[in-house]
């Protein structure tokens, strides 16, 4: 359990889903614990610590489009996804 712990949350992502491909992931039990141990001190509620206007937990928030046009999130289109680009 201590591997799991020091991999970065890109990672502990793939791992949850390994070997079930064809599953997609349960976001409540997968994938927003990550987020709020790794993302949401800076991208989350509270406006006034959030940084580059990101807020990753709301979902209709972080499917919008950045200033520059990217989005963090494309639902379905990870290659699309600015936030795996850059995790």
């Amino acid at each position: 359990m201590r591997l799991r712990a020091a991999l970065p949350p890109v990672l502990l992502v793939a791992s949850a889903l390994a070997g079930r491909a064809a599953d997609a992931p349960d976001f409540v039990r997968e994938v927003r614990p990550i987020l709020a141990a790794h993302c949401f001190n800076c991208h989350g509620f509270d406006a006034g610590a959030r940084k580059a206007g990101l807020r990753l937990d709301d979902r209709a928030a972080a499917l919008l489009p950045a200033k520059s046009g990217a989005r963090a999130i494309v639902p379905g289109h990870p290659e699309s996804s600015e936030l795996l680009l850059r995790v």
